[in-house]
């Protein structure tokens, strides 16, 4: 990371219709997840479905989302023969913090509740 930079996300970097949609596909995604795994800098949010609008809307998600936080590591990953996908979200130290508090406000309480260590 480059010195100097900031582990907040910077809204007004996107348009206002990028706000709008990051802001909307958070809520969505993460209100569907089914599954929280922590990571020593992050986490990985888990959907039991991979289907072709779903891949979509992580897609979207990371397009609009890395502009904002540019500071995190984002990412799509696919188990194999699982059918699983799994949205990876990083940083640099003190990062995780801030994750878990956004994350944590919009998963169900279940998920909340579930999150694998």
């Amino acid at each position: 990371m480059k010195a100097g930079t900031e582990l907040a996300c910077d809204l007004t970097a996107l348009s206002p219709q990028g706000r709008e949609r990051v802001l909307a596909l958070s809520e969505e995604l993460m209100s569907q997840a089914d599954e929280l795994r922590a990571l020593p800098d992050g986490f990985e949010i888990g959907y039991k479905a991979a289907s072709t609008e779903r891949l979509s809307q992580l897609a979207e998600f990371i397009a609009l989302d890395s502009v904002c936080c540019p500071f995190l590591k984002h990412g799509i990953f696919l188990e194999p023969h699982e059918h699983e996908v799994w949205l990876h979200l990083s940083g640099p130290e003190g990062v995780k913090d801030g994750l878990e508090a956004d994350i944590l406000k919009l998963v169900s309480p279940e998920v909340a509740e579930g999150v694998r260590h």
